[in-house]
């Protein structure tokens, strides 16, 4: 099925990545037959996510280093409820640990006022920070770490080297899906900068913990 796709033009997945997604399917096939059997199917919940997204295929980009990716096709991933909830999903923000907010909250179950996650059947986040150390391991002190800070319009893609925060990349996410013009690259638009600079609050703020580590107590002081 796959090599008739692939020569007709109808996708560009390669053989591994399609054979892995037929896999998952049917073993969903599977599960869904066997809860049916047992008379329990309509008593389960079933949600399916993932951890990330892929680099390749139909990604407009070369494959990157680690650090770098953060773009849509790298960080957006589905999330499939398997049956109907009764309430309205709000169009905002999830991250992974809205994907675990959003299961406990269908299931009633609480969880503690410390846990950062937000379900996406409630008021969810302004905004989500997806960060990385690139590859190897997560030395928060000596590696350059990368932080991306995405709202429903714009993505700011940036560094922490050292004790400097480097602005690298900043995309209107709603006029550039795909996340192909850097707006940052213009440093001469006021506006920019002011977005820019903005988006780096809120990531100072929520990630006070780590460039505290650095030394850094102002944002003053690293940008």
């Amino acid at each position: 099925i796959w090599l008739i796709q692939r020569i007709k033009g109808n996708t560009k997945h390669r053989f591994i990545y399609a054979s892995s997604l037929m896999y998952i399917d049917n073993c969903l096939k599977k599960l869904i037959l066997h809860l049916k059997k047992e008379n329990i199917y309509h008593e389960t919940l079933i949600l399916i996510t993932a951890d990330h997204g892929s680099d390749y295929a139909e990604s407009p980009r070369k494959k990157l280093p680690t650090g770098e990716r953060t773009y849509y096709e790298h960080i957006d991933i589905p999330l499939i409820v398997s049956k109907k909830i009764g309430r309205n999903i709000r169009k905002n923000i999830c991250d992974t640990m809205g994907v675990t907010a959003t299961f406990l909250d269908i299931l009633k179950v609480p969880f503690d006022t410390s846990y950062k996650g937000q379900s996406i059947l409630r008021n969810g986040k302004d905004f989500i920070i997806s960060e990385n150390a690139g590859s190897g391991n997560a030395d928060l002190i000596r590696k350059d770490l990368y932080f991306t800070i995405t709202t429903t319009e714009y993505k700011l893609m940036s560094c922490l080297s050292g004790n400097k925060l480097i602005i690298n990349k900043l995309f209107n996410i709603i006029k550039d899906p795909y996340e192909l013009h850097n707006l940052y690259a213009n440093n001469n638009c006021s506006l920019y900068k002011k977005i820019a600079r903005n988006l780096a609050m809120k990531l100072f703020l929520e990630r006070k913990n780590i460039f505290k580590i650095r030394g850094i107590t102002k944002l003053n002081d690293c940008l």
